[in-house]
């Protein structure tokens, strides 16, 4: 008779796979990894010699593959909004979890990249930690596959009324000792189509949704729930029947 452990293969995060030992804790709700990517922008307004920051915004990692080398570099995600106005007025800084329970500050400047288009809000950071700190600091990136490009839109048929995840500041508790990220929930309401903004006079190609809360949304991640019945059989979550031996 065989036995051994079951392997599960879990693709609810962007069709990627995940390989999980045993039943996945987290197989009937959102996967605990999409909290894991998310950090707090805090901004400290100029002399101000008190150090008092304030939270405005999330920022979430992406790691992007070298097309020369198998390395992996890590990329800091937000909301342009977030990044262009605060520093003209004072100092911005992102607040990571660390190993021992707690957090610490790091103070953000130069090399923030935008988009050509003055309507894109988005501000992307290349992000090195040095290699003495990187055991203190507790964060994962997005991995690059699961980023929404136009082909994996189609592959995976994204429209109206698909449910969104997005993980990001809760500012009733943004003065705790942690990032402590909140989870929403949501669906598109509209595919991309040119808006305007009547304040700017921009005009941007954008998804609407419906969120039940939007308040410290501005940088966050945003992941459409990929489960049975919308995508190929082959992306599905299901049961890998082989069996693992000598672990």
């Amino acid at each position: 008779m065989e036995s051994g452990i079951t392997l599960y293969e879990d693709y609810r995060l962007g069709g990627e796979p995940r390989f999980v030992f045993g039943n996945p804790a987290d197989a009937m709700r959102v996967p605990d990894e999409i909290l894991e990517p998310g950090v707090f922008l805090y901004f400290q307004e100029s002399g101000d010699m008190s150090e008092r920051r304030r939270a405005i915004g999330t920022a979430f990692f992406i790691s992007i593959r070298s097309k020369t080398a198998n390395l992996l570099y890590p990329y800091l995600v937000t909301a342009k909004h977030c990044v262009v106005e605060p520093m003209e007025r004072g100092d911005l800084f992102v607040r990571l979890n660390t190993t021992d329970g707690a957090s610490a500050f790091v103070q953000v400047k130069d090399g923030w990249l935008f988009p050509d288009d003055p309507s894109s809000d988005i501000a992307v950071l290349p992000f090195g930690i040095p290699s003495e700190l990187q055991n203190r600091f507790e964060f994962r990136t997005v991995a690059e596959a699961m980023l929404a490009t136009e082909a994996k839109l189609k592959e995976h048929e994204v429209g109206i009324g698909d449910e969104i995840v997005i993980s990001g500041l809760f500012t009733r508790l943004a003065a705790k000792p942690r990032n402590i990220p909140i989870v929403r929930f949501g669906n598109i309401s509209a595919l991309p189509t040119q808006l305007s903004d009547s304040k700017t006079g921009l005009n941007y190609h954008a998804f609407l949704a419906e969120v039940r809360s939007i308040g410290g949304l501005s940088g966050s991640p945003v992941f459409v729930v990929i489960g049975p019945g919308r995508v190929p059989p082959s992306k599905t979550m299901r049961l890998d029947r082989r069996y693992l031996r000598n672990l």
